[in-house]
């Protein structure tokens, strides 16, 4: 097959033939020598090609079976392949470019702001310099707190008070049932009796909707854990909880100081139980 033949091909008709044609002439060109000589836009068109060929299979050995399966004749309308789309390669180019410069904005814009972070700093220091008087010797002298001030910012401290704030911070992306350690406060109520129906479980925040998603999710992970057993007799009736006694599943707690600690709820009266939930609800403390 020519050159002159190619640019004869309908490139949306062709046959298997014409594909494995194709298929030879363009592996015999792939050597460094004639790597120049390549037409990219016969390449593109061939990879569309196939592309094209492989939407048609699905949609003709899956799609139409999914469309009868679930009774969906339009289905196979909805994912039809565009055979006559003319596709604009010099408008995907100016997108990508537009994306690359708004890429590139967006790097100086960062690297602009620790430049200016930077000349904050040295402006400090410089200030510092002037401020202080010169030693015996000319050279320039410190004073402790400055340096015990300027120094403490980069302490392992530092970072470990910066860490536990960023982890507080990000209680307030989710919502106050999720704070809360549901899995232990389930098994608190639970223990107290052999059997226990879902709907006696109290309910803790202002989001009952959400919090009982949350607490089915719980159980269901709790039954796999062998912890639990859910039992319904029948549709819509209640959910019953099974349970051994005196079982209890220890919460370990992290303070705004970044102390942690065990705490059995089981064991908590109820003015201090109401307590805890309050704390985790409003995200004074974290339940890990």
């Amino acid at each position: 097959m020519d050159q002159q033949n190619l640019e004869r091909l309908d490139w949306n008709n062709l046959s298997d033939d014409d594909l494995s044609e194709l298929e030879s002439r363009l592996k015999a060109e792939l050597s460094q020598k004639e790597q120049s000589s390549i037409d990219m836009i016969m390449w593109g068109k061939l990879l569309l090609f196939k592309a094209k060929s492989v939407s048609l299979k699905v949609n003709n050995e899956i799609l139409s079976v999914c469309a009868e399966w679930i009774d969906d004749p339009d289905m196979l309308l909805r994912h039809r392949i565009e055979d006559q789309r003319v596709y604009d390669w010099a408008a995907l180019k100016r997108d990508q470019r537009r994306y690359d410069r708004a890429l590139q904005a967006e790097r100086l814009r960062l690297y602009w702001q620790k430049y200016n972070q930077k000349k904050e700093l040295l402006k400090l220091l410089g200030q510092e310099t002037t401020s202080t008087p010169l030693g015996t010797n000319g050279t320039q002298h410190y004073s402790t707190e400055f340096m015990t001030e300027f120094l403490s910012t980069f302490s392992p401290e530092a970072e470990t008070e910066r860490d536990l704030q960023a982890e507080f911070d990000r209680l307030l992306d989710i919502s106050e049932v999720h704070r809360l350690p549901l899995k232990a406060l389930i098994l608190s109520e639970v223990s107290r009796s052999p059997k226990f129906i879902l709907r006696a479980l109290p309910t803790y925040t202002s989001s009952p909707k959400l919090e009982l998603v949350a607490k089915l999710s719980t159980l269901l992970s709790m039954e796999t854990q062998g912890l639990i057993e859910l039992v319904q007799e029948d549709h819509f009736d209640d959910i019953t909880i099974n349970t051994d006694t005196d079982q209890d599943l220890p919460v370990t707690v992290k303070d705004r100081e970044g102390q942690t600690k065990q705490v059995n709820i089981s064991t908590l009266n109820e003015a201090d139980k109401t307590s805890f939930i309050e704390q985790a609800k409003n995200g004074e403390i974290i339940c890990i």
